[in-house]
């Protein structure tokens, strides 16, 4: 089972949005697999089963601002990320896992 993690960047303009996407695209392992998401929404008709690489998402943003991802039919649209999911769990070199930590003022409300 995949478990899904969020990288979500926000910002003002899609091109500073883009930027930042790339800025971060950059610095990801090559054998990390990932989503391209809207807010924490992941993109695409089952986007667990079509992950992208960081270089392969890295090629299409800068090309052309936009990523493909599949729809219902199986076919391609392209769509402008605000963000990426990292696919956790086996992957070619380690297990990934994620721990959402929300910081001390969550503790201090229960």
């Amino acid at each position: 089972m995949l478990l899904y993690f969020y990288v979500f960047l926000q910002a003002s303009k899609k091109n500073c949005q883009t930027t930042k996407l790339i800025e971060t695209l950059e610095t990801l392992p090559l054998h990390w697999l990932i989503i391209p998401t809207q807010g924490k929404r992941p993109l695409g008709y089952q986007w667990e089963q079509y992950p992208l690489s960081p270089q392969s998402m890295l090629s299409q943003l800068t090309r052309t601002g936009k990523v493909l991802v599949c729809d219902r039919s199986s076919s391609l649209y392209s769509v402008q990320p605000t963000g990426i999911g990292l696919l956790c769990g086996q992957n070619s070199l380690e297990f990934l896992i994620a721990v959402d930590c929300d910081g001390i003022s969550t503790a201090a409300s229960n």
